[in-house]
């Protein structure tokens, strides 16, 4: 049977669970089933940072624009998730307490191609002394995660120290997907290694509806699929975010 959803479909998926997630957050904090929909959208957010990291034909400017979408996201960040109407009246649009999702997308990325590029430069060397250019050991598996263990441990810890959104789990979460996707495991398996991530923290239990995701990640056949620019969906995060703000705001102060 051939499966109905496309990248693209999911990207999209993605947007509008993260959309209700933030909309009870922001509007509707009595509608605990919002938020409990909304722990599938990082899984799948993560799925797809995988996926365009296996794919993107440069991943130096995959990097770059994470990096610029997570500055350009914190204001409207903070000025809806984190701030209030008396915090804006007040001058304050701003706050370092805590950093936005971006972030720690963006530290997830740098472990990924830290771990890629240990996995090419290890396999490269095995199959160059391996008479059979295709006799590579079981040990090309583990041995570039122990060689970037150092480079994970310190993205987590910056994730922490700066309270990024997920903080270092979500970094440990796009490790644990990447080397899903990595050693050959199905793709729907990655929200259940993203749960078992977050189930490591004991106060994050509705964290464990993100496992929920495994479900339409089943659905996926591989494809690319029609997508807008990929830059629609870069701006989609501050946008959404800068929207419900000023609803907020407007509530507030109607």
């Amino acid at each position: 049977m051939k499966m109905p959803l496309t990248s693209a479909h999911i990207k999209w998926i993605a947007c509008i669970i993260m959309l209700m997630d933030h909309t009870a957050s922001v509007l509707l904090p009595q509608c605990r089933i919002l938020k409990l929909i909304g722990r599938m959208a990082f899984p799948l957010f993560v799925f797809l940072l995988v996926e365009g990291f296996a794919y993107t034909k440069s991943r130096s400017r995959y990097a770059w624009r994470l990096l610029v979408f997570a500055v350009i996201s914190e204001v409207p960040f903070d000025l809806a998730l984190r701030l209030s109407p008396g915090d804006i009246q007040s001058g304050i649009y701003t706050t370092f307490l805590k950093q936005n999702v971006m972030w720690t997308l963006l530290f997830g990325f740098l472990y990924m191609w830290a771990a890629e590029t240990a996995y090419e430069t290890y396999g490269k060397r095995m199959r160059h002394e391996s008479q059979n250019a295709s006799d590579v050991p079981a040990s090309h598996l583990l041995v570039p995660i122990l060689m970037t263990s150092p480079v994970l441990a310190a993205l987590i810890l910056l994730a922490e120290w700066m309270r990024t959104d997920y903080h270092g789990y979500g970094v440990a979460a796009i490790a644990a997907c990447y080397l899903i996707k990595k050693w050959g495991f199905p793709v729907w398996l990655m929200p259940v290694g993203a749960t078992a991530v977050f189930m490591a923290n004991p106060r994050w239990h509705t964290e464990g509806f993100a496992v929920l995701a495994a479900f339409l990640l089943y659905f996926y056949n591989g494809q690319k699929g029609k997508n807008l620019s990929k830059y629609f969906f870069y701006a989609f995060y501050p946008a959404h975010l800068l929207v419900l703000a000023v609803i907020s705001y407007w509530l507030a102060v109607r």
